[in-house]
């Protein structure tokens, strides 16, 4: 899933470019890497110029073998323990506009990326920071009464 242009607030624009292996007899068609590129949106609108900007390499930023899902696996994983790595994740999924995330967003976040099915966030039994099933679910019905 990619990043968007739609306007939001409080959300910069962002698009995504996919490298694949591909156009020739006997291609994997594997993800090889994506990059993401960033739009400032009150800069933009102050300077009335559009200027993307290179966001992060998967592969360079994650320090990625491969985009395969045992590795996306293993980055989830690292997210439990690092502090640094799941903020620069952050940062990057709020395209460089990112609040502040505590203890029960960053449970729900990883929570969400390790689920298989989007109405259930009940597959998720190994959560970070001694978190418990009832704060993600607290942050979850915060997310969604504002």
């Amino acid at each position: 899933m990619g990043p968007a242009v739609t306007t939001y607030q409080g959300l910069n624009l962002g698009f995504r470019i996919y490298t694949m292996d591909g156009n020739y007899n006997g291609t994997s068609n594997a993800l090889l890497d994506h990059e993401s590129y960033w739009l400032n949106l009150t800069e933009a609108n102050l300077k009335d110029k559009a200027e993307w900007k290179f966001e992060y390499s998967a592969k360079e930023a994650y320090g990625l073998g491969s985009l395969q899902p045992q590795e996306w696996a293993r980055l989830i994983d690292r997210f439990k323990t690092d502090d640094a790595l799941f903020q620069k994740f952050w940062d990057y999924k709020y395209k460089m506009h990112a609040g502040p995330c505590d203890a029960g967003c960053r449970a729900s976040a990883i929570c969400g990326l390790q689920r298989t099915r989007t109405d259930s966030p009940f597959p998720c039994t190994d959560l970070p920071l001694g978190m418990t099933m009832d704060d993600v679910l607290r942050h979850l019905a915060k997310d969604i009464m504002c």
